[in-house]
């Protein structure tokens, strides 16, 4: 990028291209092909202004025009944006990336920061984010605390991406950090799945088998699966739509799906809304998260790698060089004699 002390010589004997002040960051000259020069001022990449010709306007008219541009137009802009303004605008953005945590975001938004809505975003200070984060801390405990923290810094962050903007305010917040859950290893010979219906134990026995998450598990519909080649694919799981994946199916697993009752297109059927799915397991089953926890388990005592096992639960595998940035989907046979041997191991015992 050239640079300059911008005068009235260097103006004037300006090739094309553009062509920026060292003195005042943001202004400069751009010369067209055609001959045309023009004075421009742009405020961190992001948004340019024509403030007019030269030599109609002159080096020290341009630098007086950009340094009001500077100094105003950006908190004109962010002065306009209001948290509620703010928000439509990140909830967009994260359905155009497939994020489905949408409407958690604007539920506790509204809920825990109703009476910032109208606030422009600008004027949220950091005692403001401080004191509600310690006020959340005793009303609503640690992790919603941060939940909601953490919903204000991202809505800031995209507003950032388009106006200036104060430092995000919720720096000062210090957080409590995720507790991990530990959860007691289960004892598969014991759980009660002859106490639920067929699909029920399907469900459970497929999360035990292959790792998925709740909403993944529940919502898989009969065109996801193919069982000629034994996987499931998974087209909109935590993360969005660029998450998206596919997982290799045991011989045991793909049977117990096969012998499901096919009634509407999902897989695990809700009986009690005929056209809907399933939606929780039986309470005398172990939780979604538990039987997600026992898999990971099984995978560490059975000596899956960690390469393997982060693919197999969809986790983000580690980026140790560049060479690992030209993976962009590995194959998912790799993760089948993993697979293959857990699935050994749970239908040994249930």
């Amino acid at each position: 990028m050239p640079v300059a002390k911008l005068t009235q010589a260097i103006a004037d004997g300006a090739g094309p291209g553009a062509l920026w002040d060292t003195e005042i960051k943001g202004l400069g000259l751009v010369t067209r092909d055609t001959g045309t020069k023009s004075w421009v001022v742009q405020k961190s990449g992001r948004k340019r202004w024509t403030l007019g010709r030269f030599p109609l306007m002159t080096c020290a008219e341009a630098r007086r025009r950009a340094r009001d541009t500077l100094l105003q137009q950006p908190e004109q802009e962010g002065a306009q944006i209001t948290l509620e303004m703010a928000l439509r605008a990140h909830l967009k953005r994260m359905d155009r990336r497939g994020n489905s945590s949408g409407p958690l975001v604007e539920r506790e938004v509204h809920k825990h920061l109703g009476q910032w809505l109208n606030r422009p975003l600008a004027e949220i200070t950091r005692g403001n984010c401080e004191a509600r984060h310690d006020r959340l801390t005793v009303t609503a405990g640690d992790q919603t605390a941060d939940r909601v923290m953490r919903h204000l810094r991202a809505i800031y962050n995209t507003a950032l991406k388009k106006v200036d903007l104060p430092t995000n305010p919720t720096i000062a917040v210090e957080w409590h950090g995720n507790r991990r859950r530990d959860y007691p290893r289960l004892d598969l010979a014991e759980l009660p799945l002859g106490e639920v219906n067929v699909v029920q134990r399907a469900a459970a026995i497929t999360m035990l088998t292959t790792g998925l998450r709740k909403s993944d598990c529940f919502s898989v519909r009969w065109s996801d699966i193919d069982f000629d080649k034994q996987t499931m694919h998974r087209p909109n799981p935590k993360g969005g739509e660029r998450r998206a994946f596919t997982l290799p199916l045991s011989a045991q697993t793909a049977d117990l799906l096969r012998g499901l009752p096919c009634i509407n297109e999902w897989a695990f059927p809700s009986f009690r809304a005929g056209t809907g799915h399933l939606s929780q397991l039986n309470r005398v089953l172990p939780n979604a998260h538990h039987l997600r926890a026992e898999y990971m388990a099984l995978a560490v005592d059975l000596g899956v790698p960690t390469y393997q096992r982060k693919l197999l639960v969809n986790h983000a595998v580690p980026r140790m060089d560049v060479t690992d940035g030209y993976v962009a989907e590995p194959d998912v046979e790799m993760c089948r004699e993993h697979q293959q041997r857990i699935s050994h191991h749970v239908f040994s015992l249930v």
